[in-house]
């Protein structure tokens, strides 16, 4: 309460010394004596609170203090730049930065990265000279004079894989995952290893000496879930019932119908203001793709015969519930049957009666779990398996057994059956009137009217959900770290490492990769190695910022064979996370989980589920009485925008051939011609000053360590 009453009134010195007061109070568990185990922490439980207070607070909550009662409040951000001056939208984004500014700091203070900065900035001695990171960083002046002298063609960029195979940098002798590591540090957020597949790069400067860095990009496996983007690619229940809907146009006069269905899909709530017309996605399904209105479906579905207006809709039903069917046809492929006491096949024949089965070994593999995660548990099979046991069934059987995947393994196989009885065919089915129903809870001729999804089926959500992780785990790629490194931020390096994602460049090396690699969660679940596809059909990305990234906007590029890809927002995010949390608020919820309840339900292990971090703070917080979902809510919102190289590919229903990405895609020599041309350029006409900025440009003043607490820089 003594915290919470000086951060209310802002009182630096009370506020050190109350939190101080609470790191030093000595640890001590209280047990019941009919509890079984320890009961509460009283002084880790005032830590943890603490610390959420001062996060929060640093992160630009208020905290009030009214009868005795702790409230805090978020701060608001603009959910929309519309009607906002420059000004404002640069005090936004300012807001945002100091948002983050602790956590950044703390990121950049911790013992282990102090170390490294320190380390990367001392001069070495290489067949150069002394050399150092700070030889990476352009010489502002002599760039000025090369842009002077030169124009656009003075930056020659270049892509520099990044991964444990790279090596070291020739000029340098730093380890390329160092450099991208120590560069990193420059972003305005916190830094953190993404799960699951990546590939990290640098952008180089080959027009300058010992080509500097100017750029980073890193490509990773998407989060599970996002709203927008999930709409948008065709992932929802929303989007389904939409596509069922709209496919009931009366083939004599569907303008109307369709108009409707498009109007009722725009004010959709978790569609996204700016995502993909329905029409659009329904005009492709009728083999209209250059459709883009209802006018314009309308006029190409009038010059067929009536029987094939109908004859279309038709065929694009058929493939629609196919494939939901075999999503979940698939899915139960990738599930080893072993221990489960019935077999696939028993299960395919009679789902009913194997879900029975299932249902009681759910119960206790659950409890199997519960008992190998108690803190003095002993532990079997290995957290992370390494290549070789990758690669061996025998030691994938084994790890299929470990109470984790035991317990996946029986809940997927079950959740699948459940699914398998609302979308299975029944005798003398009509598709029209059967996918109506799952998609809308009726088998009669749809109405032009939308319930956000609420009639599908559970089916044919789980069989939705299906889709959504395969692509999601090996075929969608999110952009996580992407940007200019000074001082090539006013030279759009940060929009040339934006197309450079989106080059065929890259799709090549996630394939040459991943193509053959096996997959490590799936391969425990199935009990046998098991790669997946490798071949991208489309990228995403949010932006720092919720009023707008000028990064992204209207971002595009063109092969050389005149394949066409963008960038295009779909939407807001919510504005969930962690971010505003400290690695220490994180660290003494585990603290205060393991000692309450003498297990550790929560790991960072591989494969036991997404977001760890935020599951453990959630927790931690219910543990506490705090209503969680209002505390992981910061409200700052991010645009979210999507780039699909295969349009389509990614919604049900679609069927269309073409060469992958990797061998079509423009190469990184088109996107870079077409950034130097249609943007480094034009901002070199446009904005001369920039120029001048560049020559400002103090290499040694740039350096991370100049964030230190205390300060020791390099020399060359």
């Amino acid at each position: 309460m003594v915290l919470a009453r000086a951060l209310e009134r802002g009182d630096a010195d009370l506020i050190a010394r109350s939190f101080e007061e609470l790191e030093r109070e000595p640890s001590f568990t209280e047990v019941l004596l009919d509890s079984a185990g320890p009961a509460v922490s009283p002084s880790i439980r005032s830590r943890v609170l603490g610390s959420v207070l001062m996060d929060l607070a640093r992160s630009g909550w208020c905290v009030s203090v009214e009868e005795g009662q702790i409230y805090v409040a978020a701060p608001t951000w603009s959910a929309d730049a519309s009607g906002m001056s420059p000004d404002d939208v640069r005090a936004e984004k300012d807001r945002a930065r100091a948002a983050m500014a602790a956590r950044v700091q703390e990121e950049i203070e911790s013992e282990r990265n102090r170390r490294f900065v320190l380390r990367m900035e001392s001069p070495r001695a290489t067949e150069h000279g002394l050399r150092s990171v700070l030889s990476l960083l352009a010489d502002g002046p002599r760039l000025a004079s090369a842009l002077r002298e030169r124009g656009a063609d003075a930056v020659q960029p270049i892509l520099c894989p990044v991964d444990g195979d790279a090596g070291r940098d020739p000029e340098t002798g730093l380890l390329f995952t160092d450099i991208f590591r120590y560069f990193r540090l420059f972003w305005s957020f916190p830094m953190s290893s993404p799960p699951g597949r990546s590939l990290s790069y640098l952008v180089r400067d080959a027009g300058q000496p010992g080509s500097p860095v100017c750029g980073l990009l890193c490509v990773a496996s998407p989060v599970p879930r996002l709203s927008v983007r999930d709409a948008a690619l065709g992932w929802t229940p929303s989007w389904l019932e939409a596509v069922v809907v709209a496919l009931d146009y009366p083939p004599g006069s569907p303008e109307p119908h369709l108009r409707a269905v498009g109007e009722a899909w725009r004010t959709s709530a978790d569609r996204g203001r700016h995502a993909r017309s329905i029409v659009e996605d329904v005009a492709a399904l009728l083999g209209f793709p250059e459709a883009r209105s209802a006018e314009a479906l309308s006029a190409q579905l009038q010059r067929l015969p009536a029987s094939q207006r109908a004859m279309r809709a038709e065929g694009a039903r058929r493939r629609v519930l196919a494939d939901l069917r075999q999503e979940l046809d698939d899915a139960l492929d990738l599930i080893s049957f072993d221990g489960l006491r019935v077999t696939a096949a028993a299960a395919r024949a009679n789902p009913t009666k194997a879900l029975v089965y299932l249902e009681s070994e759910k119960v206790k593999a659950y409890e199997a779990w519960r008992a190998s995660r108690k803190v003095n548990a002993r532990r079997g099979a290995s957290e992370r398996l390494d290549r070789a046991a990758l690669e061996s069934d025998s030691d994938l059987r084994n790890a299929a057994a470990d109470p984790l995947f035991f317990k996946k393994r029986v809940t997927q196989a079950a959740n699948i059956l459940r699914a398998f009885a609302d979308l299975a065919p029944r005798d003398g089915e009509r598709t029209a009137a059967r996918l109506r129903e799952i998609a809308t809870g009726t088998t009669e001729p749809a109405q032009p009217v939308l319930s956000a999804g609420d009639g599908v089926v559970r089916g044919a959500r789980f069989a939705l959900l299906q889709r959504q992780n395969r692509l999601v785990a090996s075929q969608v790629l999110d952009v996580c770290v992407c940007g200019a490194v000074p001082p090539y931020g006013p030279l759009l390096v940060g929009k040339l490492a934006a197309l450079g994602a989106l080059s065929r460049d890259v799709a090549a090396d996630y394939h040459a990769r991943y193509a053959n690699r096996a997959s490590e969660i799936t391969s425990q679940m199935v009990g046998r190695a098991f790669s997946r596809p490798a071949d991208l059909v489309a990228m995403t990305t949010t932006s720092f910022y919720g009023v707008g990234s000028s990064q992204y906007e209207r971002l595009g590029v063109r092969s050389g064979d005149g394949v066409d890809v963008r960038w295009r927002v779909v939407g807001r995010s919510r504005g969930n996370g962690t971010l505003h949390f400290s690695s220490r608020t994180s660290e003494l919820i585990n603290e205060l989980l393991h000692a309450e309840t003498g297990q550790q339900l929560i790991t960072s292990r591989f494969g036991e589920g997404p977001s760890e971090r935020l599951r453990k703070i959630r927790d931690g917080l219910s543990r506490l009485g705090i209503d969680a979902d209002e505390l992981v809510r910061h409200g700052m919102p991010r645009m979210v925008y999507v780039a699909e190289l295969r349009p389509w590919a990614t919604r049900p229903g679609w069927r269309a051939s073409a060469a992958p990405w990797r061998r079509e895609g423009p190469s990184w020599d088109d996107v870079t011609d077409a950034w130097r041309g249609r943007w480094l350029a034009s901002r070199l006409r446009s904005t001369p000053e920039v120029i001048d900025a560049v020559q400002r440009f103090s290499r040694v003043g740039a350096l991370i360590s100049s964030r230190l607490g205390a300060r020791r820089g390099a020399t060359r």
